[in-house]
């Protein structure tokens, strides 16, 4: 009866060592797995930040190119409108003196 307890001693034993270990094991491969995630957060938080830099340097240079562009505009309009002024001058004495040459 002793030797029989005692076979039932150690094969317990032995399960529950096989048990232990087994959860031992899932714990470890669920670390890595959530180190594994981890990490992937991390570097996606890097990529959006990195991102969120750029399109602020991004967003600073199309306006700055947007402010550019609409003084260009205003200079450009104004040539425009000031050489239009002289061409109108100028196209308004030659039709004048048609005018008096015909009187």
């Amino acid at each position: 009866m002793n030797v029989i307890l005692g076979v039932c001693v150690l094969v317990l034993t032995f399960f529950i060592c096989w048990v232990l270990y087994y959860v031992a094991v899932s714990f470890y491969n669920m670390f890595k797995i959530v180190k594994e995630a981890r990490e992937g957060v991390q570097k996606s938080r890097e990529v959006l930040e990195a991102l969120k830099k750029r399109l602020n340097s991004t967003v600073a240079l199309i306006s700055f190119f947007e402010e550019l562009a609409q003084k260009v505009l205003e200079i450009v309009k104004k040539k425009n409108d000031s050489g239009t002024k002289k061409k109108k001058n100028t196209k308004k004495s030659p039709q004048k003196k048609t005018k008096a040459k015909n009187k």
